[in-house]
This record gives C-alpha cells, structure tokens and sequence, in this order.
C-alpha cells in the first residue's frame, strides 16, 4: 500500500452526499500536502448536473498529494526487493553461498517509469523542457497513484540545453535509488544511469528511444523482462536473417558482429545452471579427432546470448522457479538485455521501430 501521509484517507469530498470513484480523481490540481480544489470541478459539475440534475451541483472534489521525498521516506521499505540466488546459478569467480540481489521494486518502479513519461515522453516528444527544474520536493504523487510537478515547475519550449539540465536532473533522481541491505544499485540501475549521463541529444527526440528509456529493463517485472527475451530474440531473427530488411538491419548485423562485449561464453561455460542450456545441442567438428570436446553451437554474435537468455529461460530445472531464473541471469549477463534495446532503439526507425515500440507495450 501507498502511504502518502495522515490526512490521505479524506481524498474526496462530496457536498452534494454523491459518491465519486477513484477515476474521477486522475486530473486533479496538485499541490503538495494540502487538500485542494480540482480545475476540472467546473467540468465534473457540469456533466454531473446534466445526468443527476442540479440537485448535484454542489459537488466539491479534494485531493491531497505529496511530495516524493516524503512518499519515499513513507515508504523506504517499499523501494527494492531481494531475490535469492543460489551458489550453482552464480559466477565460480563471485559466488559466496546465497546472494541477495536487489531490484527495483512495484512504487519505484512505477514512480521512476512515471517520472521518465512526465519528462522525456509528455515533454520532449511533445517539443518541450524543463531546464532540471525539477527535484524529489517538486515531484508529487497522488493516493491513487498520478505522478506529476507541481504548478512551479512550468514546461517550457524544447532546447538542447534544457533537455541537457533535464537529462542530469534525472540522473540524480535515479542515483538516489540505492538498496540500503546490499549497499549497492539494484540490477540494471546502473545501465540506466549511463544511459542517462551519456545519451546524444539527437536520440532524445526519436520515439523509440524514448519508449526504450521510459521501459527501461530495471523497470520491468520478472515476466516483463522474460517476455523481452522472446520478443527481442524474434525481432533480431527477423532482422538479421530477413534479405527484405533494408539499411538499418545491414547496420544492426555489422554491430552484432563487430560489438565487443563480456565474455559471455565463459560465463555460459562456468555457471552451472547456464552450461546445461549453453552445451545443448553440442557437436563435435567433423574433422576434429573423435576425443576433442564437444563444441556449443552457440556463436559470439550478442544475438546469440539473446538466444541462450531465451532457451535458458525456456528450459530452467524443474526446481527453479522462473522469478529465481530471470533474476539470476539479470545478474550474469546483466549488459546483454540493456544493450541490445538500446541499439535497436538507436538503428530502428519506420515499421520495424513500431514494430520495436510495440514489443516494449507502452
């Protein structure tokens, strides 16, 4: 549950003895830790005298929203879960027993999702800026969950120097988010941030890195980001194996067969639960001497690891459960999910970016 402050339970006031649900509370003025009046009252008044008669014109709504700084102290429990993780589906070079790996969880998630909306999708897409004039004070958060600024922090017309100041005010926010148990960001907050602080000012603009921004994976559940794995694994099939595909599918085949990443084939080899899916399937070569090992038939291409991430996900031991799974490769091949949106984000544009978008789903 959300805990805003004391006063939170009174958030709607009706003079008129009708009763108003929770929807109706959506676009309501915001001004942090007071009950106030809703500019849509007139409209709501209105639409309520023509269907009840005007027998319901009194009708008064009030809200209290608060301030995230005070949402988060309220909550500071609330913001990052741990996910146990066993000594066979660690790395041999890190694993000490049972490791605690943190990720984000449900409010932070929805609040840094929501603020990234509030900024790089309702305001640069839409040719406006902030100038960073924005903070934790100025951010406020409804009982019911509508995340927005307060009336101070005003939109003005989108420049590359007020998307820099907004870019590095969201950095900040988002470093804020540290698991205090672990002492350490949870999984994929850092890839976030260094999207963040390093960002081009040609890409905040373009629609399909905004949707990989505002859906970044530390902002997906478990499921979410399993689908992903399918998802992305289809797409760059489509891509990379499609002749009609044209110049960005040329782009996106020379940069999966150029990028240097982590060694992700050791890690495969080393991992016990990982090796079981990466040695599938194995052959040895036909000239080799018929006591050389077998090798995997996974190449180095990063759309192969999307490839093992997927299997993987798709083939657990019947005793691992798939949140267990999911968390786990999170935290072995934690740059390979990040990577490839933001590549597919950065080359894709026209059908196949829509395509893109709608596999991110918002």
């Amino acid at each position: 549950m959300l805990h805003v402050g004391s006063s939170s339970r009174q958030v709607v006031e009706d003079r008129s003895s009708q009763e108003l649900d929770c929807n109706t509370r959506r676009d309501l003025v915001a001004v942090p830790g007071h009950l106030v009046h809703s500019p849509m009252i007139g409209l709501i008044r209105c639409v309520a005298e023509n269907s009840f008669g005007s027998s319901c014109s009194q009708v008064l709504l009030l809200v209290l929203y608060e301030q995230l700084n005070v949402v988060i102290n309220n909550n500071s429990n609330s913001l990052s879960a741990h996910v146990t993780i066993s000594q066979d589906m660690q790395h041999p070079n890190y694993a000490t027993g049972q490791a605690q790996a943190p990720f984000l969880d449900g409010l932070a998630r929805y609040v840094l999702h929501r603020l990234l909306v509030c900024v790089c999708q309702e305001g640069h897409l839409r040719g406006k800026c902030f100038y960073g004039r924005f903070d934790m004070s100025s951010i406020l958060v409804s009982p019911c969950g509508h995340v927005r600024f307060s009336d101070d922090v005003q939109a003005r017309d989108y420049e590359s120097d007020g998307s820099d100041a907004d870019y590095q005010q969201l950095f900040f926010i988002v470093s804020t988010f540290v698991d205090f148990t672990t002492r350490r960001f949870p999984v994929h907050v850092i890839s976030l941030l260094k999207v963040l602080r390093n960002a081009p000012e040609s890409l905040r603009t373009k629609e399909e890195f905004v949707a990989f921004l505002v859906n970044h994976p530390c902002l997906l559940t478990f499921a979410e980001r399993q689908m992903l794995y399918n998802l992305v694994d289809s797409l760059l099939y489509k891509l990379l194996k499609n002749p009609a595909v044209q110049d960005q599918g040329n782009t996106l085949k020379s940069w999966v067969s150029t990028q240097v990443i982590q060694d992700w084939q050791q890690t495969a080899q080393n991992v016990v639960v990982l090796r079981r899916t990466y040695m599938h399937g194995a052959r040895r070569p036909a000239s080799a001497p018929i006591n050389s090992p077998l090798v995997s038939i996974y190449k180095p291409g990063v759309d192969q690891c999307v490839r093992l991430s997927r299997n993987y996900l798709g083939h657990t031991y019947i005793w691992v459960g798939l949140k267990i799974a999911e968390a786990s490769l999170s935290c072995l091949l934690e740059f390979i999910l990040p990577l490839v949106l933001y590549k597919l984000a950065t080359v894709l544009s026209g059908p196949d970016g829509q395509m893109f978008i709608g596999i991110l789903g918002k």
